[in-house]
């Protein structure tokens, strides 16, 4: 009977040591897990400023204790890029028109030359 409380005991202290490492394992593993859910949060941090100063871009500066919402920043980056494009080829309209005046002769029509400015302004290419 003697060796039968020895052999239980051993067992029992055997289960401890190894819930002692099982528990020093999984403590380990909760700290990776909180260093990594830090990280994100810190990711997050970035990105959301990042995003504001974007939108604050777009649409200027908001009122006092305000944020733009972010929802249509899309739709105001599309509309930017478009309306930038379009002020370059009406530059490069009104470039051409100008390069093609300096070649005409004295004789030549005023009225072609503002009828191809306007044009060139009103987004002919």
């Amino acid at each position: 009977m003697t060796d039968d409380i020895v052999t239980r005991a051993r067992r029992f202290q055997g289960g401890i040591a190894a819930a002692d490492h099982l528990i020093a394992d999984l403590a380990d593993e909760v700290e990776r897990r909180i260093a990594d859910v830090e990280d994100l949060h810190r990711l997050v941090d970035k990105q959301a400023k990042l995003l504001t100063g974007a939108v604050n871009a777009l649409r200027g500066t908001p009122p006092p204790l305000t944020l733009w919402s972010h929802h249509d920043v899309g739709e105001h980056a599309t509309a930017m890029r478009a309306r930038a494009e379009l002020a370059e080829q009406r530059l490069a309209a009104v470039a051409r028109i100008l390069a093609h005046s300096r070649l005409v002769s004295p004789s030549e029509s005023m009225t072609v030359y503002v009828t191809e400015v306007q044009a060139a302004l009103d987004g002919a290419p």
